[in-house]
C-alpha cells in the first residue's frame, strides 16, 4: 500500500443541528479532484478560528448543480450540509475534517469541457459564531411555553406586546409607554414599566390593559419582577388617606365574576416580624387576591430592591404566592358575582375596571409578566429566580459550556466536555454568539476550545492541557535529518519579543481589575501588558494574571511551523494522520554544520492539509509553547491535601 485513500461523503438533506446516521452520508469521493483542509489557531495566545475545508469536485456530469432538476442530488444541494472527509490507512480510518459546506459554487471552462464545484466547507465554530443567545431569563421562560409574555419594555406607540407568539396583546394606557425605567432582571437590557402609584383611579394611573384575556381557573401561574419604592411604602401608612395595598396585576372573568389581583400590602406595625402571605383570600365580587403583608420596617427596608412575585393556581384553584423563592400556600377562592370587562391589567389598580376598596396603585417598577398555564413547582420558581438575578452562577466552567451547547439543541454526540476548574460568575451572554460566549469560558478557565478533526466540539479544562498524556509525551519526532521516509521541512526558528508578557490585568466576574507584574522582565524589555476579561473569581482572576506572567515574562526560542510530506513509508502515515490539536510533538533542527542538534517539544496548535495526488500529499503543523514545562503543578485549598483539591495554574 503506497498511500491512504480519501474518503468524502455529504449528508444530503440532513439539518444543520441534526447528527446524520450511518445511511445519511453519501460517498462522493469519486468526484473529488483535491483537498485542502485548515483547523486550529496559529500560537497558544490565539483564540481557535473556524476551521475550513476546499473541496473540488467534477461537475461534467451536473450531480451537483442546484438548478439541474435532473441531478441525483437535486433539491438537496443546499448551504450548510454536512460533509466529512475520512483518509484510510492500513484499515485504521483518520478522521481529517468534518463541518458543513458553505454553498455549491459552479465554475465552467470557456470551451464548456468541463466543470467543477469547488465547494468552500466551515466547521462547528463557524455555526456558533452566528448563533446569538438570549439572556438565561429568556430561556428559562420559553423552558414552560408561556400562554402570555409582556415584556413591558416598549417605548413607543401604544402597543404592549406579547412575546409569548400567542397574539396577546395589550394597550398602554394614559402615558405608561413613556413612564419607564432600566430592566429589573440580571442580563436584560430592555426597559421596565414605572408606575408612580399616585392615583387609585385607572383612569388616571399609567397601566397596560389586554382586552378579553383573562385567567378563569386553574392550573396556572402568574409571574412577575418588582422594585417597590420605599417612600411609597412609608406614605402608604403615615398619610392619612392613602391605603395598604399594591398591585402589581390582576385578571377576571366578567362571565362569572371569578378572578385575582398579586400585590404587596404593608401595616403600621414597625415590629420587625417576618411576612405574611395570603394567596386566596376573597373580597368583593368575587376577586381572589394573593398579597404579601410586611409590617412596615420591613417593607422599608425590602424596597428599592428587585423581587420576583409568582402565583400558582391549581386546577382545584389551590393558590401558592412567592416572594423571590419563599412561600406560603393559601385558601381555596370562593367565586363572586360579574364585575367590569374581562381584562388583564398590569400597573394601576389592577381592580380591573372598577375600585376595589379604592387601593393604592402600584408604586414602583414592574418588569416582565408572564403566564404560564400550569402550576410551577418550587424547584421551577427557583430556577426562575436565579435566571432573573444570578443566572447560571457557581458554574464550573464545563458545566457553563455544556449549558450553552444544549440551549441550541447543539447535538450531544458532537461535543465532549470536562468539568473545568474555575468557578464562574453570573452569566452575561445576552446578544453575544455562542462562540464568543464559549470563548470567554475558554479564557477564564485558561483551557482550549477547539473542534476536532471527526467534528466533535471539544473543551479541554486547564487540568486536561498538564495532564493528558498526549500533551505531556511526545507524541512524535518531526526531524530535518533524512534517516526516515519523512520529509520534515523546519525553515524558521523564533525567538523574539512577540509573546513577552510582564504585566497582566485581569478583570474578574465583578469587574475588579487583578494586576500582576514582573518588575525584572519590565527593566530588561519594557512593559508590555496583556489585559483579560474573564467570568471567574477574584482568585482565580489573579492566579490567571500570575501564570500568564511566569509563562511569558521572558522570550522563548519556538519553531512555529513544521511542514511534512509523509512519502511512502507506512511507518510515517498514522504518527501524520493521527496527530490532533493539543498534541505535544518533538521539532529536531539540524544545524548547517555549525554547533548542535537543535531540539524542542512543542503542542500542535493548528493543522493544514493538501491532499491531491499521494506523492503530493503535505501536512503542515503550527506549533506553540508547552503549557508547562515539567515543574511542579501547584493545586489550591483551604485544607491540607485531599480529594478536594484542584489544579491551579
Amino acid at each position: 500500500m503506497a498511500e491512504p485513500t480519501i474518503t468524502v461523503e455529504i449528508a444530503f438533506g440532513v439539518g444543520a443541528l441534526t447528527d446524520p446516521t450511518g445511511g445519511q452520508w453519501v460517498d462522493v469521493s469519486a468526484s473529488v479532484r483535491s483537498i485542502t483542509t485548515n483547523r486550529g489557531r496559529s500560537t497558544e495566545r490565539d483564540a481557535s478560528r473556524p476551521g475550513t475545508a476546499t473541496v473540488v469536485l467534477d461537475n461534467s456530469a451536473r450531480l451537483f448543480d442546484p438548478l439541474h432538476s435532473g441531478g441525483t442530488y437535486f433539491g438537496n444541494l443546499v448551504p450548510r450540509t454536512h460533509i466529512r472527509i475520512v483518509a484510510t490507512w492500513s484499515a485504521v480510518e483518520y478522521p481529517i475534517f468534518r463541518g458543513f459546506v458553505e454553498g455549491w459554487p459552479q465554475s465552467w471552462q470557456t470551451n464548456n469541457v468541463d466543470a467543477t464545484v469547488t465547494v468552500q466547507c466551515v466547521d462547528a465554530l463557524a455555526i456558533l459564531a452566528t448563533t446569538v443567545l438570549k439572556s438565561p431569563w429568556e430561556y428559562a421562560i420559553e423552558a414552560h411555553s408561556p400562554d402570555a409574555w409582556w415584556r413591558l419594555n416598549e417605548t413607543a406607540g401604544q402597543r404592549m406586546n406579547d412575546s409569548s407568539g400567542n397574539g396577546n396583546d395589550g394597550d398602554w394606557k394614559h402615558g405608561a409607554v413613556d413612564s419607564k425605567s432600566g430592566p429589573l432582571i440580571a442580563d436584560e437590557t430592555t426597559a421596565s414599566l414605572k408606575s408612580p402609584g399616585n392615583s387609585d383611579d385607572d383612569g388616571l394611573q399609567p397601566h397596560g390593559r389586554v382586552p378579553g384575556y383573562f385567567l378563569t381557573a386553574g392550573p396556572y401561574t402568574v409571574v412577575s419582577w418588582v422594585k417597590w419604592s420605599a417612600a411609597d411604602v412609608r406614605a402608604l401608612v403615615e398619610t392619612p388617606g392613602n391605603y395598604e395595598k399594591h398591585w402589581i396585576c390582576g385578571s377576571l372573568d366578567s362571565t362569572n365574576g371569578y378572578g385575582f389581583r398579586m400585590g404587596i400590602e404593608a401595616d403600621a406595625d414597625y415590629t420587625p416580624v417576618p411576612f405574611t402571605i395570603s394567596a386566596a383570600t376573597v373580597v368583593a365580587a368575587g376577586i381572589s387576591e394573593s398579597k404579601i403583608i410586611f409590617p412596615i420596617g420591613r417593607a422599608i427596608g425590602l424596597a428599592d430592591k428587585v423581587h420576583m412575585l409568582a402565583l400558582t393556581m391549581s386546577a382545584g384553584d389551590e393558590s401558592v404566592l412567592y416572594f423571590d423563592t419563599d412561600s406560603v400556600v393559601g385558601e381555596v377562592p370562593t367565586v363572586g358575582g360579574s364585575i367590569g370587562s374581562p381584562s388583564f391589567i398590569i400597573g394601576g389598580t389592577a381592580a380591573l375596571g372598577r375600585d376595589v376598596y379604592a387601593d393604592q396603585a402600584w408604586a414602583g417598577e414592574i418588569d416582565d409578566v408572564v403566564v404560564v398555564l400550569g402550576v410551577l413547582t418550587a424547584a421551577d420558581i427557583a430556577v426562575l429566580y436565579d435566571a432573573g438575578t444570578a443566572p447560571w452562577i457557581g458554574d464550573k466552567a464545563g458545566e457553563r459550556v455544556t449549558r450553552i451547547l444544549d440551549l441550541i439543541s447543539w447535538p450531544s454526540a458532537l461535543y465532549t466536555v470536562t468539568g473545568g476548574q474555575s468557578i464562574l460568575n453570573a452569566a452575561s451572554v445576552k446578544s453575544k454568539t455562542v462562540l464568543a460566549a464559549l470563548q470567554q469560558v475558554e479564557r477564564s478557565e485558561q483551557g482550549h476550545l477547539f473542534v476536532d478533526s471527526a467534528g466533535v466540539v471539544t473543551f479541554r479544562s486547564r487540568a486536561d492541557i498538564v495532564s493528558e498524556t498526549r500533551s505531556t509525551v511526545s507524541q512524535h519526532t518531526f526531524s530535518d535529518n533524512g534517516t526516515s521516509g519523512e520529509q520534515s521541512r523546519i525553515l524558521a526558528g523564533r525567538y523574539d519579543d512577540d509573546l513577552i508578557v510582564n504585566q497582566c490585568r485581569v478583570v474578574d466576574g465583578d469587574g475588579t481589575s487583578h494586576e500582576v507584574n514582573d518588575a525584572t522582565s519590565q527593566a530588561a524589555y519594557g512593559v508590555r501588558t496583556e489585559q483579560l476579561t474573564v467570568d471567574a473569581s477574584p482568585e482565580d482572576s489573579v492566579g490567571i494574571a500570575a501564570a500568564r506572567v511566569a509563562r511569558y515574562k521572558d522570550p522563548a526560542f519556538r519553531v512555529p511551523t513544521v511542514d511534512v510530506v509523509p512519502g511512502r513509508d507506512a511507518a510515517i502515515w498514522p504518527l501524520v494522520l493521527g496527530r490532533e490539536l493539543g498534541d505535544l510533538v518533538t521539532v529536531e533542527r539540524t544545524p548547517q554544520g555549525v554547533g548542535a542538534l537543535i531540539t524542542d517539544t512543542m503542542i500542535v496548535e493548528g493543522i493544514r492539509w493538501n491532499m491531491n495526488d499521494a506523492y503530493d500529499w503535505s501536512v503542515s503543523f503550527n506549533l506553540g509553547l508547552r503549557a508547562y514545562d515539567g515543574g511542579t503543578l501547584f493545586t489550591l485549598d483551604t485544607s491540607s491535601l485531599d480529594g478536594t483539591d484542584v489544579l491551579y495554574y
